[in-house]
């Protein structure tokens, strides 16, 4: 049987992907203007960014439910 996502986590990565969709748009947008060839730039920020907000967010909304 699968398990349930809870609303925190479901939140955690909607707005992690969220912010990591756009930081890979940006490096993909970045890397266009200087005109060098860096393939695969844009996933991998993205994928970077993801992981790193996640993680970030976890740690916020613990520590907040720890205090309460």
């Amino acid at each position: 049987m699968a398990r349930k996502i809870s609303l925190r986590h479901a939140v955690i990565m909607g707005v992690a992907t969220g912010a990591g969709s756009a930081a890979g748009s940006v490096a993909e947008a970045g890397v266009e203007l200087m005109r060098q060839p860096l393939p695969g730039i844009g996933p991998l920020v993205t994928g970077v960014v993801v992981l790193w907000c996640a993680e970030k967010l976890d740690r916020v909304i613990a520590d907040d439910q720890e205090k309460n």
